[in-house]
């Protein structure tokens, strides 16, 4: 019995990229406060977090303004 269980194969994979299994919510937002910090960014962290969902396109805008998406958004996007 020990032997089939080590050989059993899996044939599916499941990832959870959106949050619907798993709340990844906080997570994303810490992950966002922290590359706003990484470039000398102060944003309250509730504002990160209430951004979360609308994607990296739009969330660097909402949070900090139009001057920082200009000028580092990609940056915070890689970050």
């Amino acid at each position: 019995m020990a032997d089939a269980a080590r050989t059993h194969r899996h044939d599916t994979v499941l990832l959870d990229v959106d949050g619907t299994l798993v709340d990844s919510t906080y997570h994303h937002a810490l992950a966002w406060h922290r590359a706003f910090q990484a470039h000398g960014i102060r944003v309250p962290m509730w504002k990160v977090h209430r951004a979360i969902g609308m994607g990296g396109d739009r969330l660097v805008a909402a949070v900090t303004g139009d001057d920082v998406e200009e000028s580092l958004g990609d940056a915070l996007r890689e970050e």
